[in-house]
């Protein structure tokens, strides 16, 4: 023996002893010196991958057996070992594939095809419950990877199943919480999400749920640090940081929490070091939505963190086979994309569209993300060539568009959900379009227009845009006349006093900025007789009406008794709800974030509304429709103090209000089928724009 072998041997001994002693970090250190000289050596990875599985160190063990799977392809013991791993360690699926092959009978095998890393196989993972009907863990996985296709009533009966089985099934109990949530039984969703909390309390995805369902209950500060707390378990994992930075409170306290919020998303757009994205709309799953109603220029930040996912998640950097080709002959190929096509505003806003351009040079294609009632699917055939709806995953998304070789593809929205936002990403189409659904930049180098109006933009708009805003000389939307079709309803039967003049907003409570709370106040203290009225948040937010009303008592803690005469009227089907937006003297427009249906709807109704534009066009958008019917002058006010006046006058003093009903009723006609917004629309699809109007590079 000679001296360089000596020190082989004598680790070689040393190792055999520590493992059979137990001292397994011990043996691991003295196994990995001996594949320093000894590389090839098989046998030594068959004692290391088991000690480092044995370890909990799962990436290691991984990197080991795949060494094993080059040294010895045929021993299919080693792949069925490596199965012992969790998912994280992503064993490649040719192998698991191999060894299934083989031993069709190992359920963990299917389990781990259908929900590794980056995988979401719904038949695999049923297969993996089939062969294994008793063990909880592999329903509960199959019910996630039902619920994330969207089939929410296979997802729920089989994790009721797997809970029959394992009561404390942490998976089982969070696809439960989520499926309460998404029927806006709220309190429920909590209590579930606690109670997989409570058997799990080391599983980031416990956290976060519960996380996601405090915000859901508009419990602010827990889901601030129940996401904090799943970033902190999983420090490399970008989505769990994401997340944490962008569950926003739908109600801000002040402009100092707005700052803190913007700081929190700058910081996470100047880290790095993560391991990749995958699936951002499962991995991430939120997005700061609710910036838009700070009232602050969100583009430098939007585009800072588009940057962050381009990093963060190279999957998203992808484009259609045809872009750079030459076209297919034919007509103009369009699509419009969302979830919300159906009883919805954004649909409100984009069936004009659909509609109204011309079918001569033009191909309309409309994709549903999601499930599609059978009323709207009826609705949407009648003004469309072609309606597809498609499951609500990422790569499906991009996949079916990609398909439909498109010459323009029109966003309805962008930014109200993950699906949307993440989908933007791709480069889809020669030319990207968003539509005004959520009036404000993306942020998302790969969309190249913002379609807006004129009447409603401030003269510095381009600042604002990530995107080239490409504003028509008109309205920007073609409203119908049956979005204004209503139901009488008196002011007594949703509890309002029949006397007064009733000062209604009709909004959502996010939309209430608090620079809008002192003016409420100021409006009940300049009209004593008067009623001012809210409406409750929807069903599963009902604790975020609480929160405003808690801040604007504290906005005018000199004078809480005014709010004896502000009332919350209940969340009412579209019908009535319009029914209780005619009995009201005056509507008043929100401050920074103006009313889009809301303001259609009640103008077209001959209703007041009193705006006060600010300087974004989220906060001017009420201009559009004054402009078109001639009232500018007698609703748009040039401060908060000259809103609350208007506001006023308007409420005691009839024959002011019913000189305004009569002109606005006799304008109303045209805010409907207005063909300005299809037309420009047209221009767009067709090339027959500004050059200006197009941007010189297309993103990625």
């Amino acid at each position: 023996m000679n001296g360089a072998s000596l020190p082989i041997a004598i680790y070689a001994k040393r190792a055999k002893a520590r493992l059979r002693d137990g001292e397994f970090a011990a043996a691991a250190e003295d196994l990995r010196r001996l594949l320093v000289a000894m590389p090839a050596e098989a046998g030594l990875f068959k004692l290391l991958a088991p000690v480092e599985s044995h370890l909990q160190r799962a990436i290691p063990a991984a990197a080991n057996f795949r060494r094993l799977f080059i040294l010895t392809p045929g021993d299919l013991d080693m792949i069925d070992s490596a199965l012992g791993l969790p998912p994280e360690a992503d064993i490649p699926a040719r192998q698991i594939r191999r060894l299934l092959v083989a031993r069709p009978e190992v359920a963990r095998g299917y389990g781990l095809l259908g929900a590794g890393i980056g995988r979401r196989d719904v038949k695999n993972t049923v297969r993996a419950a089939v062969l294994a009907p008793h063990n909880a863990r592999y329903l509960a996985v199959a019910a996630a990877q039902l619920q994330a296709m969207g089939d929410m009533s296979r997802a729920e009966k089989t994790a009721r199943r797997a809970l029959a089985i394992g009561p404390d099934t942490s998976d089982a109990l969070l696809v439960l919480a989520e499926h309460e949530r998404a029927l806006d039984r709220s309190d429920r969703a909590l209590l579930l999400a606690r109670r997989a909390l409570s058997t799990a309390p080391t599983e980031p995805k416990a956290w976060i749920t519960a996380a996601i369902c405090a915000h859901r209950h508009s419990r602010f500060a827990d889901a601030r640090s129940m996401a904090a707390t799943a970033a902190t378990l999983r420090p490399r994992d970008a989505g769990y940081a994401a997340r944490a930075a962008t569950l926003l409170p739908h109600i801000v306290t002040d402009r100092e929490e707005m700052l803190e919020i913007r700081d929190r998303i700058e910081a996470l757009t100047e880290s790095d070091g993560y391991a990749p994205i995958v699936d951002p709309v499962q991995e991430v799953g939120t997005v700061p939505f609710s910036l838009a109603y700070h009232g602050i220029n969100d583009r430098a930040l939007l585009e800072k963190l588009c940057a962050f996912y381009r990093r963060t998640c190279p999957s998203l950097t992808v484009a259609a086979p045809h872009i750079g080709r030459q076209r297919r002959p034919g007509r103009r190929r369009v699509a419009f994309v969302s979830e919300f096509f159906r009883d919805h505003s954004v649909y409100n806003m984009t069936e004009g569209h659909l509609r109204l351009i011309a079918r001569d040079e033009i191909e309309v294609t409309v994709v549903q993300i999601g499930t599609l009632p059978a009323a709207a699917r009826r609705r949407l055939t009648a003004v469309a060539d072609r309606v597809i709806a498609v499951a609500p995953v990422l790569h499906t998304v991009r996949d079916t568009l990609a398909e439909l070789e498109l010459d323009v593809l029109v966003f309805a929205d962008i930014g109200m959900t993950a699906m949307s936002y993440f989908l933007a990403f791709a480069r889809l189409a020669p030319l990207q379009v968003v539509l005004p659904g959520h009036p404000v930049t993306t942020g998302i180098d790969t969309v190249d227009i913002f379609f807006t109006s004129a009447w409603m933009e401030p003269e510095d708009r381009a600042d604002h845009y990530s995107e080239t805003p490409y504003a028509v000389d008109g309205l920007a939307i073609a409203y119908a006349d049956e979005r204004i079709r209503h139901t009488q309803v008196a002011r007594a039967g949703v509890g309002l006093p029949e006397e007064g003049a009733l000062y209604l907003c009709g909004q959502m409570p996010f939309k209430i900025h608090p620079d809008f709370d002192r003016t409420l106040g100021d409006i009940l203290e300049r009209d004593p007789e008067g009623h001012v009225a809210l409406f409750e948040a929807p069903q599963g937010y009902r604790n975020m009406s609480a929160a405003l009303l808690e801040r604007l008592r504290r906005s005018n803690a000199d004078r809480t008794h005014l709010f004896d005469r502000l009332h919350i009227l209940p969340r009412l089907p579209l019908e009535r709800y319009i029914g209780v937006m005619k009995q009201a003297d005056v509507v008043l427009d929100t401050f920074h974030f103006n009313g889009g249906n809301t303001t259609m709807q009640s103008l077209a109704l001959g209703q007041p509304v009193v705006t006060h534009p600010s300087a974004m066009m989220r906060g001017r958008v009420t201009l559009a429709p004054l402009t078109r019917m001639g009232m500018r002058a007698e609703l748009e006010t040039a401060s908060s103090e000259a809103f609350v006046t208007r506001a006023v006058d308007i409420g005691r003093t009839p024959d002011l209000a019913a000189d305004l009903r009569r002109r606005l009723a006799a304008a109303a006609p045209e805010l409907i089928d207005n063909v300005a917004a299809p037309r420009a629309l047209e221009r767009l699809i067709l090339g027959e724009v500004p050059e200006a109007a197009i941007p010189e590079a297309s993103g990625p």
